[in-house]
């Protein structure tokens, strides 16, 4: 019954009582075991959503990343490219879509750094030092 209603992991008792409470399987349970059963499922529960939410973040990176290594394995995308200009080529991708826009100007500029940083590595590896 919790599960169906789909309630915020933040909902108080107080407030989550209106939803549930003509459901019959809510008056089957004794009046004293009412309470701690919806805060048992809502701390599991809680952690449950909290866990998923975290492996949909980190896929939805992690296809992000794959989506700007394939455009710079393309050329269309450099160290120097900005926010803008990678929202323009890839605002129809549905890898870009699936992003957060605060997670995707993160996770570019985390990108276009590491690019940067492996440019400056193979410069100082072939540049012989003095």
């Amino acid at each position: 019954m919790l599960k169906e209603k789909a309630l915020p992991r933040t909902t108080q008792w107080e407030r989550a009582l209106s939803q549930f409470i003509y459901d019959g399987r809510y008056t089957a349970l004794p009046k004293q075991y009412r309470k701690m059963v919806y805060e048992d499922f809502m701390k599991k529960n809680s952690f449950e959503r909290m866990r998923e939410e975290l492996r949909i973040k980190q896929d939805v990176g992690r296809k992000m990343r794959e989506m700007m290594q394939e455009y710079l394995d393309s050329g269309k995308i450099t160290a120097g490219t900005e926010y803008r200009q990678f929202e323009e080529l890839a605002k129809h991708d549905p890898r870009f879509i699936s992003a957060i826009q605060m997670d995707r100007e993160a996770l570019l500029s985390e990108f276009v750094m590491s690019v940067k940083r492996a440019k400056d590595d193979r410069t100082n590896r072939l540049m012989p030092c003095n």
